[in-house]
């Protein structure tokens, strides 16, 4: 079956269908800023932080420090969610406020959040593009016919990669100090002390609460934790879904919802996924805040099937399937071959 990226609608076609999705996105008022919600997500998610701190001292048992370092990376991954709103500018209206919140919060998680926001930047302007999106970029993983001719020890990929993405957070890590390392980054040295600092704290902090051994495991287990939470939500995006190239057909809006999967919503996986699982949404209009990706889902939704266009919505568990049989070669598209569109 071909790409459904093939398929695509002129330019101009595809152009005139997002301008008038984004005027009735604008009419609903649903582009702002929401402030409230990043002051009521830092209230708990740092409770929640300092009181696993304290629960953390009240013990010397190996096998609950465990516990507490899986626990804990939970938390930093919603930590994260807060910065990854900054750095699409959802909570203030001013650009140097979501810095602010960005340069505060991505330390948490152990990374840059310059050099987040280039690649993510990066990722949005051309998701599941070969050679364009840094997502992509898996010397160890064959997205395409030709990748998986090209790459070696690609062949059991669909049963490494979920291990696999356990280690990404230690990539993130490296690429962060390297990025503030070789090029001039606006805050650098900023970034870099929020760095070291945030490294230190938590070294000084493990050592007060445990012996070296437990401090390296919880390290360990926290830190492989909150890789595999980061990745478990953000494969079911895209993974599996169409790959393009410079030769693929159609525009911003087509190729935002050929290569985007939604995650069916209700109120727990908003809550897990941190509104991520409105990715169609969220790709098309990224400044949004997720309080209102919901109301923002019917719009688009209904939009798309008004105009005869794609969109792909399915289970967590079912997106998992996917990615395993796109991992593995087994099908070409999971999105239906639709046959025209009213412009």
């Amino acid at each position: 079956m071909p790409l459904i990226a093939d398929t695509a609608p002129s330019l101009l076609t595809d152009n005139l269908l997002y301008a008038d999705l984004k005027q009735r996105v604008r009419d609903a008022n649903l582009i702002r800023p929401s402030p409230g919600l990043m002051l009521l997500n830092l209230a708990w998610t740092f409770t929640a932080l300092a009181a696993g701190i304290y629960l953390l001292s009240l013990t010397s048992s190996t096998p609950l420090l465990l516990v507490g370092a899986v626990l804990m990376a939970i938390l930093i991954t919603h930590v994260s969610y807060i910065g990854h709103d900054a750095g699409h500018r959802q909570i203030f209206a001013t650009p140097r406020y979501n810095d602010y919140v960005s340069l505060f919060l991505m330390p948490f998680v152990g990374f840059s959040g310059a050099w987040w926001r280039q690649a993510h930047n990066a990722h949005h302007a051309n998701p599941n593009h070969e050679v364009l999106d840094p997502n992509l970029r898996v010397p160890i993983l064959a997205f395409t016919e030709q990748q998986l001719a090209d790459r070696r020890f690609t062949r059991f990929q669909a049963f490494y990669y979920i291990p696999m993405i356990a280690f990404e957070i230690l990539a993130m890590h490296f690429n962060s100090f390297y990025y503030l390392a070789r090029g001039r980054v606006k805050y650098r040295w900023l970034e870099l002390a929020a760095m070291f600092a945030f490294f230190a704290i938590q070294a000084v902090v493990l050592l007060s609460l445990m012996t070296p051994l437990q401090a390296i495991a919880f390290w360990t287990v926290h830190e492989l934790a909150k890789g595999l939470c980061l990745g478990a939500v953000f494969a079911p995006n895209h993974k599996g879904m169409d790959v393009v190239d410079d030769s693929t057909n159609g525009g911003f809006f087509w190729r935002q919802l050929v290569t985007t999967r939604n995650v069916r919503p209700n109120y727990a996986i908003d809550f897990i996924m941190g509104g991520l699982n409105y990715q169609v949404e969220h790709h098309l209009f990224p400044t949004v805040p997720r309080l209102r990706l919901r109301q923002l889902r019917q719009v688009v939704k209904a939009y798309c099937e008004e105009k005869g266009l794609p969109y792909y919505e399915t289970s967590l568990f079912a997106s998992y399937v996917d990615i395993y049989r796109s991992l593995r070669f087994q099908r070409s598209s999971v999105l239906p071959q639709p046959t025209e569109y009213a412009a």
